[in-house]
């Protein structure tokens, strides 16, 4: 097969998979499919991919959007990222790896842990025992369909349906 065929082949698989997820597929395995299709996925620390809404990368709550552990995903201007590292603690870094902001959750509960959007309003970091270790405390404020969302300024931030911001990350108390 030639590279101009297989590149076709490459853009027409990802396009079905996006039709195909629209209807089935969870947002988190898309991501990984079309990370995987783009040979973009790193073992160690996978990046995920999530929809980005302007000027941000979100995890929206209407698909209960999930970062699970040895995970990451970027800002839409790749200066950031987010990590649910396995040590159970959820960093936002530079792209020099400068820590930022973390959950402060490194060490307790049990692995695998994962940071979720859930369709309540509210981010929470979660053990594998389902114990919640870290949240933004949004559960139901503000309207439903909320987002949490990587910024290109740098921090996080909780929005609700109507995009009103519920919790940013700018001034919460970073915990390391």
């Amino acid at each position: 097969m030639s590279f101009r065929a297989s590149s076709i082949f490459i853009v027409f698989f990802i396009c079905l998979i996006q039709s195909i997820s629209a209807i089935h597929l969870r947002q988190d395995t898309l991501a990984r499919v079309i990370s995987l299709a783009q040979g973009k996925l790193n073992k160690n620390n996978p990046a995920i991919t999530f929809p980005v809404i302007g000027q941000n990368t979100v995890l929206l709550s209407t698909k209960e959007a999930a970062l699970k552990q040895n995970q990451r995903t970027w800002s839409p201007n790749k200066n950031f990222y987010l990590s649910m590292q396995e040590d159970g603690n959820l960093v936002l870094y530079t792209k020099d790896d400068k820590a930022l902001w973390a959950s402060g959750t490194y060490g307790k509960g049990t692995a695998p842990y994962t940071a979720i959007m859930q369709k309540d309003n509210n981010f929470v970091v979660y053990d594998s025992l389902n114990k919640a270790l870290w949240s933004t405390n949004t559960f139901n404020e503000g309207k439903l369909g909320a987002y949490f969302a990587i910024q290109n300024d740098g921090n996080l931030g909780v929005y609700d349906g109507s995009d009103e911001l519920l919790w940013t990350s700018e001034f919460d108390t970073p915990l390391f």
